[in-house]
């Protein structure tokens, strides 16, 4: 028995959600973004992502906007309202690398990390004031990656951590 039967375009590439778990967002096969009220089983935003067939990701960032990356000449990253989804309120070119870019977010840095599978390369930007900037530096390892993820706040040393390398790495 399905307990959500929320109509959508496609197939989900990419889920999130919100904060305060209020709502879901995600970026479809059929080139559109979502985000979906799952207690009234209603779309509330639809709106165009990319024009790339190449899969496209979503995060939310705050409780007003969200970000997704993907393709169109190039790697881009974009920042949408809630209120206002018909465009993207800021875009950014990431790269010219063929890699799928994977959005996480750091809710307590405002840190948004861009590894891509298969790339040694993270890109790293900040959220604030709806909108998103570049940080100065890129890290680039000598190896291409096959897994990223973030861990937990709770089990992390903040002492002898790489985000505290990091965060020197970026105040140099």
């Amino acid at each position: 028995k399905s307990y959500n039967s929320t109509p959508v375009g496609d197939t989900f590439t990419s889920l999130d959600w919100s904060y305060d778990g209020s709502l879901i967002g995600g970026s479809c096969k059929d080139k559109n973004l979502y985000v979906i009220d799952p207690r009234a089983q209603t779309v509330s935003v639809k709106t165009k992502g990319s024009d790339s067939p190449k899969p496209q990701k979503f995060i939310f960032v705050d409780k007003d906007y969200f970000v997704s990356t993907g393709f169109s000449s190039g790697r881009h990253i974009k920042l949408f309202d809630l209120r206002k989804p018909e465009a993207a309120v800021n875009t950014l070119k990431l790269d010219d690398n063929g890699n799928v870019p994977l959005p996480w977010y750091d809710w307590d840095s405002h840190t948004i990390f861009i590894p891509s599978k298969g790339s040694g390369k993270v890109l790293f930007y900040t959220y604030g004031n709806g909108k998103i900037s570049i940080l100065s530096k890129e890290y680039t390892s000598p190896t291409d990656q096959k897994l990223f993820t973030l861990d937990e706040k709770k089990y992390v040393d903040y002492n002898s951590n790489e985000m505290t390398r990091m965060y020197k790495f970026w105040d140099n």
